[in-house]
């Protein structure tokens, strides 16, 4: 991942090289809801299939902030349909040069996000019993 920072660190730019499923998969929970726009130029889905995936869509909706913006060149109506179910709000606009249509989209939603993270995996204990280590205060 490349970080280019730019306006005195306010704003930075993460490039991620490489399969996108790969990276999604990656990232810890420190990413979820930080990222502030998506722009998906993967080709079109008939020649890229791997990454016009509903298991993408959900790690993007994870990670957009709620009011996060996704903008992409395709208007494939599965793909539309899929954002719609990760939680984006999509709609159709003009294209850019010879593309008539693309599609834009925002997280208008805060999604419940699963705390994956291992210190967040605890089970109770059913003992009902506690051990006092240590001397002062705490042994008296």
């Amino acid at each position: 991942c490349a970080l280019p920072i730019f306006d005195e660190g306010r704003v930075t730019l993460d490039l991620w090289f490489g399969d996108i499923n790969e990276l999604t998969s990656q990232l810890d929970d420190s990413l979820n809801q930080k990222v502030d726009a998506w722009f998906l130029d993967g080709f079109a889905p008939a020649k890229n299939p791997d990454m016009w995936t509903q298991n993408l869509f959900n790690a993007m909706a994870r990670l957009a902030r709620p009011g996060g913006t996704l903008a992409t060149f395709t208007s494939a109506g599965f793909v539309r349909r899929g954002l719609q179910d990760a939680g984006f709000t999509m709609q159709k606009r003009k294209g850019f040069g010879r593309k008539r249509e693309m599609l834009c989209g925002v997280m208008e939603q805060t999604l419940p996000l699963p705390c994956s993270a291992p210190w967040f995996n605890r089970t109770g204990s059913s003992k009902r019993e506690a051990a006092i280590i240590g001397g002062g205060i705490a042994s008296a």
